[in-house]
């Protein structure tokens, strides 16, 4: 097939993937092959005026955020178009609803995800009759910046209702409790991610902006309700989390997660109804070799400078930050600025002639256990003296079931 800059296809970046013209990491390419196998199924289809529509919509916005690109024509890029065409366009061959309950996607920082999820919830709106459209995040601030994008998009393509010269004219009246589209009728709201904010909601797209810092489990309300509506979907957008989230990878985020990794196994390419777009380095990966970063931040040396990101590096090196730098720019869960002992320090404080224990009854021994807090490790040492010598030995204990299986009593 071949693709031109002018006409965006959803179908080009996973043919780039393919053919390793992009780079990608494993997940991303098994996302690939899943959307080139979807290809040649009968029971679920492209919506192929689905995403012409949606493209239509995105040609008539322009960046307005304040980037250097601004007053410009919105151009997705084959990766962006990749995401959202497979969440809006895949749909059921004998219904016609959306194949996609859940969609996850992982970037780095700045690649536009919000703005990008902005652009979907403008599209809906445009579109479906009545539809009610949700906005949330872990706080009200972080809620607000995709609902900020989607009214700041609406009033610069179609007018803004509180100016004299459209005010009759503009497609949306946007305020600061709903945006509300006058030939549709559907609204974005913006609301608190609370369990009981969330109770007896009925929307038809929620849109989850950094749900890897969740400390709570709200998000089950919105995923247990999606299989009874035919169209309802949630996106969740975000960087990967680190130790400083409570929980770590048994946060509420990562365990919810799960539904996008058991998605990418091949044989539940036709079970799931759940999207995966998972950029970031592969676990081998070296953080600081530029090669990599394209994989955790598609949007590199397009909208975003390589050199940029050198210069992200060294400032986060000079501040002895490099997990923040691993997980924003590289988009890897990080363990980097956990307070654990560096494991090449950790060997290199072991000596293969330490004296055995004694046996002695006589020689004191001193013991401590550290309990593990949840899905983490134990870790038992106990020390004794020869002479003006403290030795310490370790044990630990790290749980091998999947953690599916694990009761956590």
């Amino acid at each position: 097939q071949v693709f031109s800059d002018a006409t965006p296809s959803p179908h080009r970046y996973p043919l780039q993937v393919l053919t390793g013209t992009e780079p990608a990491n494993e997940r991303i390419r098994t996302a690939a092959l899943r959307h080139m196998h979807d290809l040649t199924r009968d029971d679920v289809y492209f919506d192929n005026e689905e995403f012409a529509a949606f493209a239509a919509t995105v040609a008539q916005l322009r960046i307005t955020d304040g980037h250097e690109l601004s007053g410009q024509p919105v151009r997705l890029l084959p990766w962006q178009t990749w995401v959202i065409g497979s969440i809006l366009c895949w749909k059921k061959t004998a219904t016609g609803g959306r194949r996609y309950k859940t969609a996850f996607l992982e970037c780095g920082r700045g690649a536009g995800k919000t703005t990008l999820a902005a652009t979907l919830m403008l599209h809906l709106a445009t579109r479906i009759e009545g539809a009610d459209l949700v906005t949330l995040a872990n706080t009200v601030v972080q809620a607000r910046q995709a609902y900020n994008a989607i009214q700041t998009f609406a009033r610069d393509a179609w007018g803004d209702h509180r100016e004299d010269e459209t005010a009759e004219s503009a497609l949306f009246e946007c305020t600061e409790r709903e945006i509300r589209c006058r030939t549709t009728k559907a609204k974005i709201r913006s609301i608190a991610s609370k369990s009981n904010s969330l109770d007896g909601l009925k929307a038809l797209a929620y849109l989850l902006d950094e749900t890897s810092e969740a400390t709570s489990f709200w998000m089950r309300k919105i995923t247990s309700a999606l299989p009874k509506a035919r169209d309802a979907f949630m996106l969740s957008v975000t960087t990967p989390g680190g130790m400083d989230v409570p929980g770590g990878r048994e946060s509420p985020y990562y365990q919810l997660r799960r539904l996008a990794t058991d998605a990418l196994e091949e044989e539940n390419w036709d079970k799931l109804n759940t999207s995966a777009a998972l950029f970031g380095l592969d676990d081998d990966d070296d953080m600081e070799d530029p090669s990599t970063w394209r994989k955790a931040q598609p949007s590199l040396g397009h909208v975003i400078p390589v050199d940029a990101y050198e210069s992200i590096l060294a400032e986060y090196k000079a501040q002895g930050r490099l997990g923040d730098f691993e997980r924003f720019q590289c988009c890897r869960f990080s363990t980097a600025d956990a307070s654990w002992i560096a494991t090449d320090l950790w060997r290199e404080l072991v000596d293969p002639n330490a004296p055995a224990m004694p046996r002695d009854r006589a020689t004191a021994i001193y013991a401590a256990v550290d309990f593990s807090k949840s899905f983490d490790i134990t870790s038992l040492c106990y020390g004794f003296w020869e002479g003006a010598e403290l030795h310490l030995r370790w044990h630990h204990w790290v749980i091998s079931q999947p953690n599916a299986n694990v009761r956590r009593d």
